[in-house]
């Protein structure tokens, strides 16, 4: 039978090194200036008319396409004047997070990369990938990992092929450890080695290892040194321990001396920007620079560039050439489709995966129709056609088109096929919200908060004194304040839209609330209320919750530190056992996220079976409880019949048998524990190269 095999969509790195390196002995020196450089960036922050975030030129006669770089933390950024709402607004990052579902994550990302095609890109800046360690962290938002290394690490890799599915480079960012906005441009990380390969550097290990085209360095300091001439992290770690075979690029104005290029950076960008005024340009490799460098040095970066290039095949399909750009740039990719389904469908699947439902008190959810007549819909986030709690703003801000939703709106429509009638108030006051709360059966309190890079959020804890400016005040009307005095005469459903860690409100008002759900946008409201989703930020699984003003200032203050000295190590914003810790309620649902710390293991072994006991302490996050509670678990023991294929069987509890320790910290996931078994039995039986 015959069959037509479609050809491999990457070349291996080997032969695409080998292409670069003939290619590069080739080229010009201004050839090769243009490869490590870009170009077209205005000194207003957007680019030329007819060209993308990041440029360089194209090469024809080597086949080297231009190279056509957007931003990407929920979708194709629109910089082209003119074409605001013509890409998808997807959930952020974070929300993806959120899902844990490396096949949505792929998909997401497969649609992504669709649209950047369709608007004339080869290169999307993304994914954002950094741990949290900064709660108040302006572009928490935008991290993929969460606060958990090892998540991270999983819909990183997703990520990545879904993308270079694509024919699209894929870039990890920011390399490395630009967990806080502020003070970015100068604040110096000081991180242990344990803490680098234990927590931090999992995502950035999963790119690699994924084949990711290229990364892009931070502004930050990394142990004294900058991030983009750092040749620690960027040549002994990123390239020789993860084996990472791309391009670096700068963030965005992050290269300070030209002796970057010899410490692992490869392109400047945006390069150099122009007729600045005052200062007249601003950059590093201008022309009388980059000259004084060997061709050595410059040549060796551009065969990182066009390594990348080659290896995804970009020589193959040369798209467009800015400014030439201006039809793709124009067009309008909201009705483009992946895999069969349109991207809105994608969208919509996506937010509605990454809702987390943290409390359902005498099972509320789903409303009863039969019982529930009048709803009252009210909170600052509730009816804002501004939608600024939706998106993050800043380089990955996306606008949503016309047909994103308020909540209230969204409700009010679903309510209308239900026979239930919709509430709202005439303005914002606590008083008034609680007057209509005695007149309804129940009221959805939306409370929200905007992010954006380059600023941290302390409103984004909803309630954090002192920390607060007016604005931020205002944009949080008495969010708590309000909560509290609904509750106390209606059952009440809090829906937060949130873009990272919260100060959650209800840790006072367990007894009161009758559900809460963090989620961004109202995507779905009990599975039976459901608006129309997209556009969302939000936190829930990958983040914790504090439990005290204390810890908010604690956070934030340590944000605005000049150095960061991550004493911390490998907890991040996680923190340690604590005596006394408070019982939890088990009317709030914890999460899959779980670290195993093995203090005690015993394990005998047989012909027919092997025994495995263990004591573990367990950290797990009670998402609605408010604050990550570490639980001493008893000894648990097991039996497992036979291993087949790295699945146990016939597990039953058995004494324990001759004593064994070990000390080991585990990922975060359902599927690491049970393989953390399969290696355990597999000691038990006799294996020791496990």
């Amino acid at each position: 039978q015959l069959q037509l095999l479609r050809a491999p969509s990457t070349r291996p790195w080997e032969e695409a090194r080998a292409a670069a390196k003939g290619v590069a002995s080739k080229l010009a020196n201004e050839e090769l200036y243009d490869l490590v450089r870009g170009s077209h960036f205005a000194w207003y922050g957007s680019p030329d008319p007819g060209y993308y975030v990041g440029n360089t030129p194209a090469i024809p006669r080597f086949k080297i396409p231009a190279l056509k770089m957007q931003d990407a933390a929920q979708g194709f950024r629109a910089t082209e004047v003119g074409t605001a709402g013509t890409t998808t607004s997807f959930p952020s990052m974070l929300a993806l997070a959120s899902t844990w579902d490396e096949d949505m994550v792929r998909l997401v990302a497969s649609a992504l990369g669709t649209e950047y095609k369709g608007k004339g890109a080869n290169c999307i800046l993304g994914p954002s990938i950094n741990v949290h360690r900064a709660a108040a962290g302006g572009r928490n938002f935008e991290y993929l990992s969460g606060e958990d290394g090892h998540l991270g690490a999983k819909l990183t890799a997703a990520y990545v092929k879904g993308v270079q599915d694509q024919g699209i480079i894929a870039t990890a960012k920011h390399f490395a450890f630009n967990e806080q906005e502020t003070n970015r441009m100068s604040m110096d990380a000081r991180v242990s080695e344990r803490s680098q390969e234990e927590l931090y550097y999992l995502p950035f290990r999963a790119a690699a290892e994924a084949g990711i085209g290229a990364v892009m360095c931070a502004y930050n300091k990394v142990n004294g040194t900058y991030a983009c001439q750092n040749s620690e992290i960027l040549t002994a770690d990123l390239r020789g321990k993860m084996g990472f075979s791309g391009f670096v690029m700068s963030d965005w104005t992050a290269m300070h001396t030209k002796d970057a290029l010899q410490a692992g950076l490869d392109q400047e960008q945006p390069g150099m920007i122009k007729k600045v005024p005052v200062v007249g340009e601003v950059g590093v490799l201008a022309d009388s620079v980059i000259k004084t460098l060997d061709r050595s040095v410059v040549e060796n970066a551009a065969v990182h560039v066009l390594t990348a290039i080659f290896r995804l095949r970009l020589d193959q399909d040369m798209g467009c050439t800015p400014p030439n750009c201006t039809q793709e740039l124009m067009s309008d990719q909201t009705k483009a489709t992946t895999r069969g389904e349109r991207h809105e469908d994608i969208a919509l699947r996506a937010a509605t995966s990454s809702i987390v439902l943290l409390k359902n008190g005498n099972s509320l959810l789903p409303l009863d129709k039969g019982k529930v007549h009048r709803i009252a819909v009210v909170g600052n986030a509730s009816a804002d056609e501004t939608h600024r709690t939706f998106v993050g703003k800043g380089s990955g801000f996306v606008q949503p088109d016309s047909s994103a939703k308020t909540p209230l709106q969204a409700i009010e429509e679903k309510a209308a096929k239900a026979g239930m009638q919709v509430l709202k108030p005439e303005g914002a006051s606590v008083e008034e919200a609680a007057s209509l709360a005695q007149s309804v059966d129940v009221v959805v309190v939306v409370v929200g908060t905007e992010a954006r890079s380059g600023w941290e959020i302390p409103a984004a804890y909803l309630h954090c004194p002192r920390l607060q400016t007016e604005a931020e005040e205002s944009l949080l009307p008495r969010g708590e304040a309000m909560i509290k005095a609904v509750a106390a005469h209606v059952p009440t459903i809090v829906l937060l839209q949130i873009p990272g860690a919260v100060l959650a409100p209800g840790l006072a008002l367990r007894s009161l609330l009758a559900s809460v759900a963090a989620l961004p946008q109202l995507a779905k409201l009990s599975c039976r209320l459901r608006a129309h989703a997209r556009n969302q930020h939000l936190c829930s699984l990958p983040c914790w919750y504090m439990e005290s003003s204390e810890q908010c200032q604690l956070q934030y203050m340590q944000s605005r530190a000049m150095e960061c000295p991550g004493d911390e190590g490998t907890i991040a914003d996680s923190k340690p056992p604590q005596e006394g810790a408070a019982e939890e309620d088990d009317s709030w649902h914890s999460s899959f996220r779980v670290t195993f710390d093995i203090t005690g293991l015993t394990i005998a072994s047989g012909a027919a079976s092997m025994v495995l006991s263990l004591r573990l302490h367990v950290k797990t996050v009670r998402t609605g409880v408010g604050v990550v509670r570490w639980q001493r678990v008893p000894s648990q023991t097991a039996s497992f019949a036979r291993l087949e294929g790295g699945a146990i069987h016939g597990a039953a509890p058995i004494a324990p048998s001759v004593p064994f320790v070990r000390q080991e910290r585990m990922g975060h996931t359902r599927d690491n524990f049970n393989r953390m078994l399969a290696v355990v039995v597999r000691l038990a039986d006799g294996d020791q190269n496990q």
